[in-house]
Formats: C-alpha cells, structure tokens, sequence
C-alpha cells in the first residue's frame, strides 16, 4: 500500500519520466543510487516520444521478466 500512494503522490497521471522515476526508486533505496536503474528501465522500455513510461506498464513488464 506505501508504494501505491507513494506513487499517486508522485505521478497522479500514472505516467512517469526518467527523472520522475529515479526520485521514486531512490526513496526506496536510500543508501542507492537509482540514476543507472532508471537509465537501464528508460532505455529498455520504447517510450512514446513524450518521454514517459506508464507505471502500469512498467510492472507488467517487470511480471513479464519474472516468469
């Protein structure tokens, strides 16, 4: 439930960029650095030419990996 309202409050449209989503990830991982992960994630994730990535589809994807 954290990471739910967590992300709300940071990205209420569900959309999110490379910035966005590194201050996200650093807040779970404060002792991190989040700037390569959010680099991998933006990378390897084909973003619309707005240069967001839904969060929706970010854990889909991350589901699909496990598998």
């Amino acid at each position: 439930m954290q990471v739910n309202c967590l992300l709300v409050r940071e990205c209420p449209t569900g959309m999110v960029d490379e910035e966005s989503f590194k201050h996200i990830f650093s807040q779970f991982f404060p002792l991190g650095d989040a700037t390569n992960y959010a680099h991998y994630v933006f990378n390897t994730m084909k973003q619309k030419q707005t240069g967001k990535i839904s969060f929706e589809r970010y854990v889909t994807q991350m589901v699909a990996n496990e598998s």
